[in-house]
């Protein structure tokens, strides 16, 4: 980790060696950054962390999503669950990675355009070309933007996927077309829950859920297929998609409430979670 000038001496960056290292007994800004997918920290001039338990439950309160799938039973977090959420926060780094060498890309290859274009070019011409610029500059953020909210599926799930599609990550909370008003799609994980999602990574699934949400395998399977269908029909082959519904029915498939990894009860009072039988 490093902090940096100006606001310097209050942001701690934070580098995936010291992800992998936060366990359960971190402190509560690290566990908050690993469940917000977030690469900084802020501090305090003495450069202690300025989020506490106690001031984060003044402000977000018992029922905020980070508190019950961590503060609620910190002592009983499990290295499944952490391990997880660290696979989600690579996974979210590397996609942000790949849209900002992406806008870069797009950058210097539209000045290297413009640079060409004005060689030899009065100081009129030049103007003109300008404003042809701004304005092709505007058609492009529009385009970038429609395209983002072609990625809300027909049931308004926000689908984020690496560039080689061996990451998608479905939000299941439903987003209406309000949302999607950024350039950039990674700029949405402060309006969405980090706590209601499908994860697929390395050929297997993990799905986070909370209370008052329930996972039904026959709409998981229909959002999937979608999915596929989707990637079918723009590379017009099935095997661009490393995605199949027999990934839902795999071993390592694993299920979290808040933090708790659901291996499967029955639904009488003693269980936890009045759950039926996970076959």
């Amino acid at each position: 980790m490093r902090g940096i000038d100006s606001f310097a001496d209050r942001l701690i960056m934070l580098t995936a060696q010291d992800i992998d290292n936060i366990n359960k007994d971190s402190h509560i800004a690290y566990l908050k950054a690993l469940y917000d997918c977030q690469n900084f920290v802020l501090v305090d001039l003495s450069h202690t962390p300025t989020l506490n338990k106690k001031t984060f439950i003044q402000n977000f309160g018992y029922k905020d999503d980070f508190y019950l799938s961590f503060l609620s039973n910190q002592d009983s977090i499990t290295d499944e669950y952490l391990q997880a959420r660290k696979s989600l926060y690579h996974s979210i780094s590397q996609l942000k990675q790949e849209k900002q060498k992406q806008e870069l890309q797009e950058l210097q290859k539209q000045q290297e355009i413009l640079e060409q274009s004005l060689q030899n070019l009065d100081s009129k011409q030049k103007e003109a070309k300008e404003l042809q610029k701004q304005q092709e500059k505007a058609l492009r953020d529009k385009q970038r933007q429609e395209q983002q909210q072609a990625r809300l599926n027909k049931h308004s799930n926000l689908i984020l996927e690496s560039q080689d599609k061996s990451i998608t990550i479905i939000f299941l909370d439903k987003l209406n077309s309000n949302v999607i008003s950024s350039s950039n799609n990674v700029q949405f994980f402060n309006n969405i829950s980090m706590s209601h999602l499908l994860h697929i990574h390395n050929n297997k699934i993990d799905i986070f859920t909370k209370d008052k949400t329930y996972i039904d395998i026959q709409e998981l399977e229909s959002l999937l297929q979608e999915y596929v269908n989707t990637n079918t029909e723009s590379n017009n082959t099935k095997q661009d998609s490393p995605i199949s519904l027999d990934i839902l029915n795999s071993p390592s498939t694993q299920i979290f409430l808040d933090s708790t990894l659901l291996t499967g009860s029955s639904e009488i009072q003693s269980n936890p979670f009045f759950l039926w039988s996970i076959r």
